[in-house]
């Protein structure tokens, strides 16, 4: 028959054990609940704040979540570190902090060239006439 000391020894471990893995189970509840407002297009808070709608006025744009183009900010957010009774998580995406606290300012923006629309060359298929522009 176990003794009570045997029971606290036994407990004690126990509940050491729960202590050392309760901060990575946290974590990681942490990035999927923040991964999901990304699906949820809004921060589930007191009540649902959702996030205003993409301006339609680009093709692209249509159907396309909030905060979504590549991908890269959502997936980017991962558990960095884990210790006993600590855990954090977060992202290295540089970006990320004017989508999450807003910014003010101006941004440099690297100058391109646009090509012409319609100059696809398409092979007629004979070897006398080898491209016409569309």
């Amino acid at each position: 028959m176990a003794t009570l000391n045997n029971i606290e020894k036994i407990l004690a471990a126990k509940l050491q054990k729960a202590l050392d893995k309760l901060p990575a189970i946290l974590v990681n509840e942490a990035v999927n609940w923040t991964k999901d407002n990304f699906k949820r297009q809004g921060f589930p808070g007191s009540s649902f704040d959702s996030w205003p709608p993409r301006a339609s006025n680009a093709k692209r744009n249509v159907g396309r979540l909030i905060l979504v183009d590549t991908g890269r900010l959502r997936q980017s957010i991962r558990i960095i570190s884990t210790a006993p009774l600590r855990a954090t998580f977060g992202t290295d995406v540089p970006y990320a902090a004017a989508h999450n606290y807003g910014f003010h300012g101006t941004v440099n923006v690297k100058s391109h060239k646009r090509n012409k629309i319609g100059t696809i060359k398409v092979s007629t298929g004979k070897k006398d006439k080898p491209f016409a522009n569309r």
